[in-house]
């Protein structure tokens, strides 16, 4: 078991989306933790959420490295998605293909899957990322006089139609997207539950990759969610998976066809 701890530093601002959006106005994302012996709401960003980003991550790393130029639906949702549950095989024949799925697309160890009716257990586990403040002092081991309130700010947008059969009219619409503000810190850990050198291989690719552009949450396309990061201990290096990915290209390219 290998556990990496995670500091980011907002460079912009960074939305995260409430369950609950009113209309023209989306919340941050919200969950109740106990402050001072009470329950009291603070901005979260997922651990759920964060490991959508990396898993992303190294599916694109897969594909290029393989020089896929085409999937499937199946396929596509396979690499990106783990997978779904589906009506099939049991026993001896879903043992066999986890250990198929692990060797083939190294990458579902990290992140898990599914096989016919069976789960692929992932060995990743991404803890929340909780912003430092007064509130959360408790949970990131780092004390703040700032609240998390003062950290939270709306932006305001304004989405046009400008649709052809509206003729010379543009139809403009206000809205505005609660976000945590630049210069926010966050903290979490990262849980890595294998010694094994490959698949530790492909969480140091993955991490790498993503730290050439890191970014979180949504509305990236406008510049929100950049954060500089700090990892401690440092990261587990990623030729050996490069290696491993070039040596067993063409059995790679076969598995994914036939999937």
């Amino acid at each position: 078991m290998n556990k990496y701890n995670v500091s980011m530093i907002l460079q912009s601002p960074l939305s995260h989306n409430d369950e609950q959006a009113l209309s023209t106005t989306t919340p941050f994302r919200k969950m109740k933790i106990m402050v001072d012996g009470d329950p009291m709401d603070v901005p979260v960003y997922t651990g759920n959420a964060f490991r959508g980003v990396l898993r992303r991550e190294a599916a694109k790393d897969f594909i290029e490295k393989l020089g896929i130029k085409e999937l499937s639906d199946r396929q596509y949702h396979i690499l990106y998605a783990g997978g779904m549950l589906e009506k099939g095989a049991s026993g001896d024949v879903l043992v066999a293909q986890r250990r198929e799925y692990r060797k083939f697309i190294p990458y579902i160890s990290l992140f898990g899957g599914s096989v016919g009716n069976a789960v692929i257990e992932g060995r990743l586990e991404v803890g929340m990322l909780y912003p430092i403040c007064k509130e959360t002092a408790k949970y990131t081991g780092v004390e703040s006089d700032k609240s998390c309130y003062e950290l939270l700010q709306p932006i305001f947008y304004t989405h046009r139609d400008d649709r052809e059969d509206l003729e010379d009219q543009t139809i403009q619409m206000k809205y505005e997207v609660e976000c945590l503000i630049p210069g926010t810190k966050l903290a979490t850990s990262i849980i890595v539950k294998t010694d094994n050198e490959l698949e530790l291989s492909v969480f140091g690719a993955t991490m790498r990759r993503w730290l050439k552009m890191p970014m979180i949450g949504g509305k990236s396309a406008v510049g929100h969610g950049l954060v500089d990061v700090h990892i401690q201990p440092e990261l587990p290096g990623a030729e050996l998976y490069y290696e491993y990915l070039a040596e067993h290209k063409e059995e790679m390219l076969k598995f994914i066809a036939g999937i």
